[in-house]
């Protein structure tokens, strides 16, 4: 019992001071508090950033390009900055995920939200041993316009026939049974083409035949598209020898030689990834010649007030004989559709006009259609005109004493769109009309002076047209009929079908 108390007295007289320095429970609180106020200070960092991430505004004007203005391109640089911004459809990353999500259990919860791709969908291409000098040209080929002769894979004189196949251009006597071979030329190592398209080759022949020029498309070394003009010497045709050589960026869409001048079309892509203002070179097309690389001059652009594609179609004026410059254009925003008469070269470019009555969406397909004269020492822009429709292809365009006349395939459609979750979810067709229409323009003032609008049975489109002098035919289809309408242009006052 004594021990007891001895023992009971030795405890009490310990400081309670001691006590709670020992204390490993006391530590154990210090270290828990002091993690809990680590994990809250991060916990409210995250929150913090978390809130910047989602709730900062997204960009909804494209950024500033003034810093630029010193530059010729500069109105041209304005346009596609415009064009490659991409408006967001939400405001902040917080509305995208709520998007996002009313998306994914929308597309199970609403009817309808499956036919909203179906709604827009009708809305939204010397002397020799083995023969005499080749001689005049025979033939030609000037399948739309007389005298605007287009390139083929074969070609004759009097005395020769020449023939591109694979890359390799070979001549040929033409002396009935007696006919042979008797020279080639291979094309396939061309240092400015990594990668040779040879089944898109062509070529065309000097009217004197002594010079053939072959259009070789591919790649380069940066695999962007490149078409490369090379021309041969065929004098000869046992022993044909290279001239020179000239390479346009693009791909090519097609060419014509008109008087010893070549006139090739070309269309050209701008790599928004690889936009640098500050280098034109990476937005506007070049021709590359024995002398280096040329852009083409910012007034030697034509482009519309808004643009609605990021591709050129370039025009390229070449002597046919040793492929000197003679000038070069584009067009900004234009498809490869290309029609060349004896005066100038049309460019068409198709877009969506897109106009909102109410809740009711109208659509329509319309086409501008620009010129170019090149008859001159440069080439010089004419003017543009807007039409309603779609232009099939070349021969939907014909230049006639001062017009243009043009066929085209009528759209027009209206629907009326529902809303929910801050996003289209649903779609009321509201009707259409598909049909096909001839205008005729006046180049002078590049208006339209007369027309048959919408002229066939609902659902007839063009298929084909030609013209012919004050004759204008135009076959449409629907089904398996193929109905040919025959106008009378020769007073559009007053046109008639025949």
């Amino acid at each position: 019992m004594k021990k007891n108390e001895k023992l009971l007295k030795s405890i009490t007289f310990i400081d309670d001071k001691y006590v709670e320095e020992a204390s490993p429970v006391k530590v154990k609180k210090k270290r828990s508090l002091k993690k809990l106020i680590a994990i809250a200070a991060c916990a409210c960092f995250i929150l913090a950033v978390a809130s910047v991430w989602l709730f900062t505004p997204y960009r909804t004007t494209p950024g500033s390009v003034s810093q630029y203005s010193d530059s010729e391109y500069y109105p041209l640089i304005e346009k596609i900055n415009a064009y490659s911004f991409v408006k967001p459809i939400y405001k902040n990353n917080m509305e995208m995920l709520i998007g996002e999500i009313s998306d994914f259990f929308g597309s199970f919860l609403l009817a309808g939200s499956a036919n909203k791709d179906n709604a827009m969908g009708g809305a939204d291409m010397g002397a020799s041993e083995y023969g005499p000098e080749p001689g005049d040209y025979v033939e030609v080929t000037d399948n739309q316009v007389s005298g605007v002769i287009e390139a083929d894979l074969i070609k004759r004189t009097e005395s020769h026939i020449f023939r591109l196949h694979n890359g390799v251009l070979s001549a040929y006597t033409i002396a009935g049974e007696l006919s042979a071979a008797v020279g080639s030329y291979s094309l396939t190592a061309i240092p400015t083409l990594s990668y040779r398209y040879t089944q898109d080759w062509e070529f065309f022949l000097s009217l004197d035949g002594r010079t053939a020029t072959v259009i070789a498309t591919g790649t380069d070394g940066a695999n962007r598209a490149a078409v490369t003009l090379i021309s041969l010497d065929v004098s000869d045709p046992s022993a044909i020898t290279e001239k020179g050589s000239v390479t346009l960026d693009g791909s090519y869409v097609s060419s014509r030689m008109v008087d010893g001048e070549l006139l090739v079309m070309s269309e050209y892509y701008i790599r928004t990834a690889n936009l640098d203002y500050s280098e034109p070179q990476t937005f506007v097309p070049c021709i590359t010649t024995s002398e280096g690389k040329e852009l083409i001059p910012a007034d030697g652009i034509v482009s519309p007030d808004k643009i609605t594609s990021n591709r050129y179609t370039v025009i390229t004026k070449l002597d046919a004989d040793t492929l000197a410059l003679l000038g070069s254009g584009a067009f900004l925003s234009y498809s490869d559709t290309v029609y060349v008469s004896q005066n100038a070269i049309y460019a068409a470019r198709q877009y969506l006009d897109r106009r909102t009555q109410g809740d009711i969406i109208h659509t329509e397909t319309m086409t501008e259609i620009s010129a170019l004269s090149y008859t001159g020492d440069e080439l010089q822009y004419m003017g543009s005109v807007t039409v309603s429709g779609s232009v099939l292809n070349q021969y939907s365009m014909d230049e006639y004493e001062g017009t243009l006349r043009v066929a085209a395939s009528v759209n027009r459609s209206s629907h009326r769109e529902f809303y929910g979750f801050g996003d289209t979810v649903g779609s009321e067709f509201m009707g259409s009309t598909v049909n096909s229409s001839l205008y005729v323009i006046d180049l002078e003032t590049f208006e339209i002076c007369a027309s048959v609008e919408c002229f066939a049975p609902t659902g007839e489109t063009v298929r084909s047209a030609r013209f012919k002098g004050n004759d204008a035919y135009i076959c449409t289809s629907i089904m398996l009929t193929d109905p040919v309408y025959v106008f009378d242009l020769s007073d559009l006052e007053n046109i008639t079908e025949i």
